[in-house]
């Protein structure tokens, strides 16, 4: 356990109340600096004056949370990264298509700069392979995957036993992001989460995307994934 002096507290709290009053122009001079080469644990110039206590205290994480300008929500720290998906347990999965879609346009770009975050042994590469196809393994030591939305028109994987797993979104766009109804192999599919060992029998997934999200699919708890916590109840 690391124990904090009261002036290392103190410059903590000075420090991130001086992040908070950062307007936004000066965030866009930050992210314009680390778009032109330098390094994101380096401190920006507007927090480089707040003292060397200041500048040994703030975390690289904080500094890509802060690029990333999407409040709390850190990507680049990999422990956060089902974060988006819990929506989907929550009976409001149209706020997952929405963050997700987000999330892979702002942070994920064909720059230098064009990773979040460390990669960490292709965690963020695998986050964005998985949610691209529109789907994420939240918790491993499930049989679920959880759904978002899938970023291409057409994709298909072909499964280690042979058989093929076809998704097909054809009104996909980047307006078009909220799923208005899914497919599953000829039937309509109303789940939040898709079962691991049905997709290794091969199939077809239809999305047909909207620009409107749909508030009256997977709203039901039946449609919501499992968590240990409903079985306690």
């Amino acid at each position: 356990m690391h124990i904090q002096s009261v002036d290392q507290v103190k410059a903590i709290k000075t420090l991130k109340r001086k992040i908070t009053d950062l307007d936004r122009s000066k965030i866009e001079e930050q992210k314009k600096a680390v778009r032109a080469g330098y390094d994101m644990d380096i401190i920006p110039s507007d927090l480089a004056t707040y003292g060397s206590e200041a500048k040994k205290l703030l975390h690289h994480e904080i500094r890509e949370m802060e690029i990333a300008n999407m409040g709390n929500y850190a990507h680049g720290n990999q422990p956060i990264q089902h974060m988006i998906y819990l929506y989907n347990y929550a009976g409001e999965p149209w706020k997952a298509q929405y963050w997700l879609r987000e999330t892979m346009n702002r942070l994920y770009l064909p720059t230098p700069d064009g990773y979040c975050g460390d990669e960490d042994n292709g965690q963020t590469s695998a986050w964005y392979v998985f949610t691209a196809l529109g789907f994420y393994p939240v918790c491993p030591g499930s049989n679920e995957y959880v759904m978002g939305a899938p970023y291409f028109k057409k994709a298909t994987i072909t499964l280690e036993n042979g058989k093929k797993l076809e998704i097909s979104a054809p009104k996909n766009n980047d307006d078009n992001r909220y799923i208005r109804s899914l497919n599953y192999n000829g039937k309509n599919y109303t789940k939040n989460y898709l079962n691991h060992f049905d997709l290794l029998k091969g199939g077809r997934l239809v999305f047909d995307m909207d620009n409107k999200p749909n508030k009256g699919r997977g709203i039901n708890e039946s449609d919501f994934p499992y968590s240990f916590s409903r079985d306690a109840k």
